[in-house]
């Protein structure tokens, strides 16, 4: 008897996940249409990422600094070179943060507390966790950004960034510009007519009160591309 149930109830199981198997088989096809509708080439194929050593199949890089083995390699050392952060505030803590403080490789590029913070920080804890501010900072000068930092990975088709896609002098920043002249009011970074990766991490030099001596300013954000 006890068999008899096990059957009956594995059967049921198993007809129940047929009865299912349309529904998820037209939601597939309806999804692969769509993307096709929407990729430039109209296929699914655009979509694929390109391995990360082929550089040359990198989408929306810019055409006047296109990306390069020895770029990538500079990009890598400069994402950890805390020698990079020489205009905070507090002369004190100068060079004392890189990128990664606040994009941490093994929390998805992402801080380790809700907020990031960067210049007027201190401590880091294991991943992050423990950075706290600076008790020598007012709140207001402290450099933590209002909204989450975004993960600064695997953004080849970013060409908006930020949440509201402020950076980026292309796509939906176009209009705009032609509006007003710039794709951002507050700057005229977007008005270069450089991708969206480009304008922001230029921008996130500023923000972040870091520096690169021209020559290698905009090499550093092709660690995003790997």
């Amino acid at each position: 008897m006890v068999s008899r149930i096990l059957f009956v109830s594995m059967l049921a199981l198993v007809m129940g996940a047929c009865n299912n198997e349309p529904k998820v088989i037209e939601e597939d096809d309806e999804l692969t249409i769509l993307i096709k509708k929407h990729s430039p080439t109209k296929s699914a194929d655009w979509y694929i990422m390109p391995e990360s050593t082929d550089f040359a199949d990198i989408p929306n890089q810019d055409p006047t600094n296109k990306v390069t083995a020895a770029k990538v390699e500079l990009g890598k050392m400069l994402f950890f070179e805390t020698g990079i952060a020489i205009n905070s505030l507090n002369p004190d803590l100068r060079e004392t943060y890189s990128c990664s403080t606040c994009h941490i490789p093994e929390k998805s590029f992402t801080p380790g507390r809700f907020q990031g913070i960067a210049d007027g920080g201190m401590g880091f804890g294991h991943l992050g966790e423990g950075r706290l501010k600076n008790p020598s900072y007012e709140g207001s000068e402290v450099d933590a950004q209002g909204a989450r930092p975004l993960p600064t990975i695997n953004l080849a088709y970013v060409r908006n960034t930020l949440w509201n896609g402020s950076f980026g002098a292309n796509g939906m920043n176009t209009s705009f510009k032609d509006i007003f002249g710039v794709a951002d009011p507050l700057t005229d970074i977007n008005s270069k007519g450089i991708e969206g990766l480009e304008a922001n991490n230029h921008r996130a030099l500023i923000v972040h009160r870091q520096e690169i001596k021209k020559g290698t300013i905009g090499l550093f954000r092709l660690h995003s591309y790997v």
